[in-house]
């Protein structure tokens, strides 16, 4: 059981706006009746990338009316008896949590070299990404020309004089060891791959052993 009763639901679908995301999208209201008895929050994406662009963690002091998410497609439910969980988290202390880890260029900017620089290009990758995430295009930049030598140093994970405007305009982000890579190539299988035949492996084994 989680402590003090507390359910964070996140991101869940509206099922009052097409398309939707499966047969157990609710509307609104239907969220909010799942919490019988605890205090519980409605809140939506907007509000919570809002609050983090500013540098603040989501207030959830004040009561929402269901009805008032009629428009937003994605939405969260925040249930505790702990009654701290719904002070204003106030400015959050730190650089943005999208800067932690190995900076690398965003694997959704396309990589087109030139002659002196390279273009980095916003791109979605599909019609269905786009629409659960069309909320990027709001703070995400839409291309970036950079020099080729301050590229390469990116490429690298070194520091660049650009880096703290890229990594504000989300053409940067700090990216898990096992999942950087240079822009352009494909990613990594190995990890699916090798789990795959380690677990045919076994049932092989097993198999014979029977």
């Amino acid at each position: 059981m989680a402590v003090d009763d507390t359910i964070v639901i996140d991101r869940v679908g509206n099922r009052r706006l097409e398309p939707h995301d499966g047969a157990h999208e609710r509307t609104p209201e239907g969220y909010a009746a799942l919490v019988d008895g605890p205090r519980a929050r409605l809140t939506c994406e907007d509000e919570l990338i809002e609050a983090y662009r500013a540098g603040h963690g989501l207030d959830l002091g004040a009561e929402r009316d269901p009805a008032r998410l009629d428009e937003q497609k994605w939405l969260g439910l925040v249930s505790s008896r702990d009654t701290t969980v719904f002070d204003d988290a106030g400015p959050r202390p730190g650089p943005p949590a999208h800067g932690a880890g190995d900076l690398q260029v965003n694997p959704l900017f396309r990589v087109e070299p030139g002659t002196d620089d390279v273009h980095l290009v916003f791109r979605y990758p599909s019609a269905w990404y786009a629409f659960e995430s069309g909320l990027m295009r709001s703070y995400t930049s839409a291309g970036e020309r950079v020099d080729r030598a301050a590229f390469e140093e990116i490429v690298a994970g070194r520091p660049v004089a650009e880096t703290e405007r890229l990594l504000r305009r989300w053409v940067v982000l700090g990216m898990p060891p096992r999942y950087a890579r240079r822009p352009g190539t494909p990613p990594a299988i190995r990890s699916v791959g090798q789990g795959l035949r380690r677990g045919a492996r076994r049932r092989l084994r097993s198999s014979s052993r029977s």
